[in-house]
Formats: C-alpha cells, sequence, structure tokens
C-alpha cells in the first residue's frame, strides 16, 4: 500500500516480523500483532521509510539462518543478540 497507493502503512512480512521480535522492538504472535504494535510507536511520517528499512535488515542482517549480528546497527538494543551472536 504504501509504494502503490503512496499511504503510510507497513506490511510485515517474515523479515519484518523476524527483526522486530529478535530486537525486541515489538512483540507478537502474528504479523498482524506486530503490525498494530508499529502503526502504535512509528509516527505516520516515518512509516514508509521504517517499513523499507525493517524489511532489507532483515534481508540482508538479521537473516534468518544466519544473522550478521557483528555488522548489526541494532546490536547494541538487541534483546536475541547474545543468543544469536556467531563468530565471537
Amino acid at each position: 500500500m504504501n509504494v502503490i497507493y503512496h499511504k503510510p502503512y507497513i506490511a510485515v512480512d517474515t523479515h519484518i516480523f523476524r527483526v522486530c521480535c529478535r530486537t525486541g522492538l515489538c512483540v507478537g504472535k502474528t504479523a498482524l500483532d506486530v503490525q498494530h504494535a508499529l502503526a502504535g510507536i512509528i509516527p505516520l511520517a516515518y512509516q514508509d521509510e521504517a517499513h523499507h528499512r525493517l524489511l532489507y535488515h532483515g534481508r540482508l542482517v538479521c537473516t534468518a539462518r544466519k544473522p550478521d549480528c557483528g555488522h548489526c546497527v541494532l546490536s547494541g538494543l538487541c534483546k536475541s543478540r547474545k543468543d544469536l551472536d556467531v563468530g565471537r
């Protein structure tokens, strides 16, 4: 929605869900839970950018099988870093 209709919206896919739950940014049992939580903490003016940044962070850094915690800009805030800290 944010790309096609230029409306602020955070569509939570597997990457965004993973980043939010791992870091503790927000938690939820479903993507819809996380979407509602994000909508409550990210101002409308920043939702488009936040969506893309979280998405790409999940694709490139906070990957499902081998997260690159050593290069993560959120590692200082991440609730899962100790559990996922591979290679240190």
